[in-house]
């Protein structure tokens, strides 16, 4: 038993025995690092898989919220036109009405303004049914125009409290 462990006290024995330890944990730690960097790699590409598929899938969710927005749009300003339709047949019939009271008389002579046709502005009502022609088809035309940019301030307003619910529901 002492020749035995004689012989393991062989330096060179004992640098083969730790060569060779060295190199089964070097060995061992080459192939867990290779391992562990294609795990590594393999997680990373799968999570960059999944969140370009979660890009794709947003993209593809606002392109149909987009196009549904869209839809309405249309429905909205073709509802739109139809009221500006309504406008104007409206307004080409008050134009015709107007254009049989009085046309406004010329100034006077010395620069004075023609008297008005009603009895003026000391009258409890305001109505317009004592104006001139010409100045009923003017404030006609002026409260057509007013009503036209209502309607359209009102349908932009109702497209974009809409798309601003859509949107909210949507980042949700």
């Amino acid at each position: 038993m002492i020749a035995a462990l004689k012989s393991l006290m062989n330096p060179w024995l004992l640098l083969a025995l730790v060569a060779a330890f060295l190199g089964t944990f070097a060995a061992g730690y080459s192939q867990g690092d290779d391992n562990g960097a294609e795990r590594v790699q393999r997680v990373l590409e799968a999570g960059q898989k999944a969140a370009a598929q979660a890009r794709v899938n947003k993209i593809l969710a606002n392109q149909k919220i987009e196009q549904q927005l869209q839809a309405n749009a249309e429905k909205e300003r073709k509802a739109t036109d139809e009221e500006n339709k309504r406008l104007t047949v409206e307004l080409a019939d008050a134009e015709r009405r107007l254009r049989l009271r009085a046309p406004r008389p010329a100034a006077l002579g010395n620069g004075e303004l023609p008297k008005p046709a009603g009895p003026g502005a000391g009258t409890a009502w305001a109505t317009g049914a004592d104006l001139y022609s010409d100045d009923g088809i003017f404030l006609t035309r002026e409260s057509h125009l007013a009503q036209r940019v209502r309607n359209q301030r009102d349908t932009c307003y109702r497209l974009y409290r809409e798309a601003q619910a859509e949107i909210k529901g949507a980042s949700q």
